[in-house]
């Protein structure tokens, strides 16, 4: 028998601290201070709201807020690893941010299990190597940093 669904968010100690890093990552890249943790700090971001969005509404939501923004991550990766920096300008960080206030309000009024869901659905969307914006059975390729993540979880000799 499946338990219910508990409908509190998450604590607002917890709320803020997830945010806190997303909005921290947000700035660092802005002000020309980012790495690539923040990039990827922000890539996770889309793809969990993405996916809360997802369990919230029990539908697919339109994914091109979603998908602007994963293009322009990787953008940003891709500048960097021609020795540009870790950086966002305006317009960039402009697309970012609806997805980073959707997901604020996400974790302050979403049930706190949509939260863990969602971890746990881009856990799996990693592992079986298809990014949770992807139509169908694409592959990672068209999001640098969605393969990135599928690299980072991969086991040690999948690098080879």
């Amino acid at each position: 028998m499946s338990r219910p669904i508990q409908r509190e968010p998450l604590p607002v100690f917890l709320a803020n601290r997830v945010s806190r890093a997303y909005h921290d990552s947000l700035a660092q890249l802005c002000g020309g201070q980012g790495s690539p943790d923040h990039l990827t700090t922000l890539a996770r971001l889309v793809y969990v709201a993405f996916l809360m969005e997802c369990i919230e509404t029990r539908t697919r939501p339109d994914p091109e807020p979603f998908r602007a923004a994963d293009v322009v991550l990787s953008r940003c990766w891709e500048r960097a690893q021609g020795g540009h920096g870790w950086t966002l300008d305006e317009h960039e960080a402009a697309l970012v941010a609806p997805v980073l206030a959707l997901h604020d309000t996400q974790i302050a009024s979403y049930a706190a299990q949509h939260f863990t869901d969602a971890w746990n659905r881009l856990t799996s969307a990693v592992a079986g190597q298809i990014s949770p914006l992807a139509d169908g059975d694409a592959q990672p390729g068209h999001s640098m940093l969605f393969a990135r993540l599928v690299k980072m979880h991969a086991p040690p000799c999948a690098h080879a």
